[in-house]
């Protein structure tokens, strides 16, 4: 269960420094959403 958005805290400062930069993320994001057929191995069921 999640907690309702009114719940939350957002920082306005970074809690640790960044894993990727900013146009890896975003270069990443554009290969992420590109809808792929899936198979049954790719959707996990064996």
């Amino acid at each position: 269960m999640w907690n309702p958005r009114s719940d939350w805290v957002i920082s306005e400062r970074p809690a640790h420094p960044a894993l990727v930069g900013e146009a890896g993320f975003l270069a990443v994001q554009q290969v992420t959403a590109i809808p792929t057929p899936r198979t049954k191995a790719s959707a996990g069921i064996c």
